[in-house]
């Protein structure tokens, strides 16, 4: 219908209207292209689920967290009812600059260049371990392409967000969830956030006064409850906000 949705999405309409905003303009873009076109001006927020790092914190001012969420596998469903499940030297999905493809490269490089470690005072080196260092990644545009790429068998699996995951899967009967993942996506929960450019504080403030006393609060959970995200994923994200005033989380 060319309306945009999603969970970030229905946040942002949230805390416009908290601050009388009434009109927003809306920029669909590929994921890689977020960051440079808020950069550049094109845009004044990012609203897509972009995932708080160290690296990204460099280059944009994170609004508080507003779901913190493990990754999970979109596999067919055939493939979802093998077991074991081995994915070692497989082929993964994944959208091209999300914290998957630079979680499972980095697995991949560091396999592949051998592992330094410490040994009564020396640094030993462990061989390169080829092929079993991870899955072969197949970097798509968006999440459709990465789903046909899956559909088609061109990749075993997506490696996406956790609540993408489940409503990806409740939508296909062909597709299933899979919760094990490589063990490169094994990390604690990352978390989620609105973005802006690192100038716009008095922006970014005004963001966040309105998340602290948003995220994680009934409003909050069954706003975002349609696209997938459970309690347990907007709780995490309060706590890491400390914040307060959400006590349905406590």
């Amino acid at each position: 219908t060319g309306e945009v949705r999603g969970e970030a999405p229905s946040v942002m309409r949230y805390v416009a209207a908290a601050l009388e905003i009434d009109s927003l303009q809306w920029f669909p873009l590929q994921f890689d292209n977020l960051m440079p076109a808020l950069e550049r001006g094109r845009i004044d927020v990012i609203a897509s689920g972009l995932f708080i790092t160290e690296a990204r914190g460099r280059l944009v001012r994170f609004s508080l967290p507003t779901a913190c969420l493990h990754s999970s596998l979109v596999v067919r469903r055939a493939t979802a009812l093998e077991r074991p499940f081995e994915c070692d030297a497989c082929t993964v999905a994944v959208i091209r600059g999300s914290v998957e493809e630079h979680a499972l490269h980095a697995a991949r490089t560091n396999a592949a260049e051998g592992t330094t470690f410490v040994e009564d005072g020396h640094e030993v080196r462990h061989p390169a371990i080829g092929d079993a260092a991870g899955p072969r990644l197949l970097a798509a545009p968006d999440a459709s392409t990465a789903v046909a790429a899956v559909k088609s068998g061109d990749a075993l699996a997506l490696a996406i967000s956790a609540p993408t995951a489940r409503l990806i899967a409740s939508r296909d009967t062909a597709l299933a969830v899979r919760d094990t993942v490589p063990p490169a996506l094994m990390a604690d929960p990352g978390c989620a956030a609105l973005a802006f450019r690192p100038t716009d504080r008095s922006l970014a403030a005004a963001f966040d006064a309105v998340l602290a006393g948003f995220v994680g609060s009934d409003t909050h959970q069954a706003l975002v409850a349609e696209f997938g995200f459970t309690r347990a994923e907007v709780c995490a994200a309060a706590a890491r906000a400390d914040d307060s005033t959400a006590g349905t989380c406590r």
